[in-house]
């Protein structure tokens, strides 16, 4: 048995990496699963009593969210591990980037579906005016939903 020592080992991991193109189209097509997510509860909102629709849901949906995921899992471990080659990349590193990517898209778009469903309170096919509060936007700020802990427990339930 022949036995591969770390520089071989090191050499073959660099000719398997992705070019950036790749990553360009792998970013796309997660933003497509986004999108197919999207798609899947606009099918929720608009055509919530044909069943026809709730199967085109649960598939579009699903297959949304299994992609996103998949795609996501492998592009932030690929560059968790191209950052550690880098000796002074720590663990406080990786928090800070994950936090600031999530919150620069997640934040302003809370905020203008927050300002979106003020304007839309009025309209009786308003999903869920009980749930319009600050306790459910600071719940959805902080992405504690679902801790069972307070007056947070029964965010879980409702959508912002």
């Amino acid at each position: 048995m022949r036995s591969i020592d770390s520089a071989e080992l090191d050499q073959s991991v660099t000719k398997r990496s992705l070019s950036d193109g790749q990553v360009a189209y792998l970013n796309i097509i997660r933003a497509l699963a986004a999108e197919l997510v999207l798609v899947s509860h606009a099918f929720l909102y608009f055509h919530a009593d044909s069943k026809a629709y709730m199967n085109a849901k649960q598939i579009l949906g699903t297959l949304g969210v299994v992609l996103f995921f998949l795609i996501s899992g492998f592009l932030i471990s690929r560059s968790a591990f191209t950052n550690t080659r880098r000796g002074s990349y720590t663990l406080s590193d990786y928090i800070i980037e994950r936090f600031a990517r999530i919150y620069t898209a997640f934040l302003p778009a809370l905020v203008s579906i927050a300002v979106l469903d003020y304007f839309l309170l009025g309209y009786p096919a308003f999903p869920d005016t009980a749930s319009y509060n600050y306790s459910t936007f600071f719940g959805n700020l902080f992405m504690v939903r679902g801790v069972s802990a307070g007056q947070f427990n029964a965010l879980y339930y409702r959508p912002l």
